[in-house]
């Protein structure tokens, strides 16, 4: 299965920095260690959204530096069926 950003980040018409922080859970609280962080940078937040990702990726935290959008990110687990 393959995901896109969410469709908000598509507003953003400075340079965009995806962060993929390496985490993974279904919250904050859960997040733990599976992967190597990886960046991706972008042109605007138009150019971002286009791009597909093999994982749910979900927003952590963002700022601005040096006049970038960036989006750090982990990957989403959906809970388990209870």
């Amino acid at each position: 299965m393959t995901y896109k950003l969410n469709p908000i980040i598509e507003k953003c018409t400075s340079p965009v920095k995806i962060i993929f922080n390496g985490t993974t859970g279904n919250s904050e609280a859960s997040l733990r260690k599976t992967a190597e962080v990886q960046t991706w940078e972008f042109e605007n937040g138009a150019a971002a959204c286009k791009t597909v990702f093999e994982m749910k990726l979900n927003v952590l935290k963002f700022y601005v530096e040096k006049e970038k959008a960036v989006f750090e990110m982990y990957e989403f687990l959906e809970p388990a069926a209870r």
